[in-house]
Parts: structure tokens; sequence; C-alpha cells
């Protein structure tokens, strides 16, 4: 094996192994990011379903369903359950 040949070798696997730390890298950050951004989404549709059953006494299950069905921000295929914390 020629030194020429040796060299660009170790440089292909110096950049492959750059390359693969840096995307691992990229990956983990925003797979963290999409989970705080899904967190906070889905905290905020929360806090919306929350203040509209509690300030709005007419409100019934079929109005609140049709407003979550034409949000903007809607999670996809997730359903927002509230509880009260004194039930079971």
């Amino acid at each position: 094996m020629t030194l020429k040949r040796k060299v660009a070798i170790n440089i292909s696997i110096a950049f492959s192994v750059l390359y693969g730390l840096l995307a691992l890298l990229i990956y983990i950050s925003f797979s963290s990011f999409r989970k705080d951004e899904f967190r906070n989404r889905l905290e905020d549709k929360a806090q919306t379903t929350i203040r509209l059953l509690f300030e709005i006494r007419q409100i019934d299950r079929q109005l609140l369903r049709l407003i979550d069905q034409n949000t903007i921000n809607k999670l996809y295929n997730e359903k927002t359950l509230v509880f009260d914390k004194n039930t079971n």
C-alpha cells in the first residue's frame, strides 16, 4: 500500500467518523426540540380547552370537539383529555 493510499484512507475514515458524530449530535438535539415543542403545544391545547370549559358554561362536548377539529395548531391524531383531580 502506498503512502498516498494510506493518507487517503485515513482522511476518509476521519471525515466519516466526524460526519457520523455531527449527524448524531444534530439528531439528538432536534429530537429533544421536537419533544419540547410537542409538550408545549399539548399544554397550550389543554389550557385552552380548560379555559373554554370553565369560562363558557353553555359549551357542550360537540361544540368543544368542533372547536378542536378547526384549530390551526392541532396535534396530529391526538385527543386532549381533561381530568378533574377528584376523578379517579
